[in-house]
Order: C-alpha cells, then sequence, then structure tokens
C-alpha cells in the first residue's frame, strides 16, 4: 500500500491529462486546432512545410500522448495538406514519428513517463532540465533529416 501512495500524483496527472484530450474530442475543438496549426504547413510548403510539421506533430503530442491516437487525428488532414505544398507522404509520416517519438520523452501528458519517473522518484522538473538540451538537440538533427527528406524526393 505504501508504493502504491507514491503513485498517486502520477495517477492524477495521467487522469488530467486524459481529460484534456476528452474535452478537446468531445468539445470538437481538436479538428479546429489541428487545422489552424496545419495552415504554416501550406504557407511555407516544401522544406520549411516539413519542418513546420514536425513542430505541428511535437506540439501536438501534449494534447493527444497516444501514437495511434495521434496518427488518427492528424493524418487524414496532414496527408493532402503534404500533397498541397509538394512534401512527399512518406515525410508526412517521417514528421509525425520524429515529433510523436521524441516528445514522448518529454511531455508531461504522457502516462508511460509520468508513471516511470514516478517509481523511479525522480522529480518532472529534474527529468525536464536534464533531458531538454538534448531534445534540442535532436529535434535539431530530426529537421537537418526532413530537410534532406524532402531534397531527395522521399
Amino acid at each position: 500500500i505504501e508504493g502504491a501512495a507514491e503513485l498517486t500524483a502520477t495517477a492524477l496527472l495521467i487522469g488530467f491529462a486524459r481529460s484534456i484530450a476528452m474535452i478537446l474530442e468531445q468539445g470538437q475543438v481538436l479538428d479546429t486546432v489541428i487545422y489552424y496549426l496545419s495552415m504554416p504547413v501550406e504557407a511555407l510548403g516544401g522544406h520549411f512545410g516539413a519542418v513546420a510539421m514536425l513542430v505541428i506533430q511535437s506540439m501536438l503530442n501534449f494534447f493527444i500522448p497516444s501514437g495511434s491516437g495521434q496518427a488518427f487525428v492528424t493524418m487524414p488532414i496532414m496527408v493532402p495538406i503534404a500533397d498541397a505544398a509538394g512534401i512527399g507522404r512518406q515525410v508526412a509520416v517521417m514528421a509525425f514519428q520524429m515529433g510523436d517519438g521524441l516528445m514522448n520523452m518529454i511531455v508531461p501528458t504522457n502516462p508511460v513517463l509520468m508513471g516511470i519517473l514516478g517509481l523511479a522518484g525522480v522529480p518532472y522538473e529534474r527529468w525536464f532540465k536534464f533531458v531538454a538540451p538534448l531534445m534540442l538537440k535532436l529535434l535539431a538533427a530530426c529537421a537537418v533529416a526532413l530537410l534532406i527528406a524532402v531534397s531527395i524526393g522521399y
């Protein structure tokens, strides 16, 4: 019972995170948010549009920490935008995978991350300070990879 008490804060945070996603879904706000976030991709086109997709997918991971849920919600919108911007569909999927995969290590709405941090006894603030510099480097590397992918017609 004492061990379970340590996870109470984590369980509450997971519940709050899920409630945010539910409110956005049930309130029919999520599609509007995604639509307006995707407008810069179409405006930027090509190379910078692919990087914008990475940024958008990364931001959306806060609200939809589930990879399959995020793909279900965003890809039907992102694929036509990628087509219109002259970005290959593979690049759109690559931006999704990078944004989702990287942000899972840092967003506090990810139940797996919060559960592991709770079990390890590591406060989220401490984890964030530790991993943030690495995340910035990884995001920069992903942006370069996307630029290369667009350049070679991937």
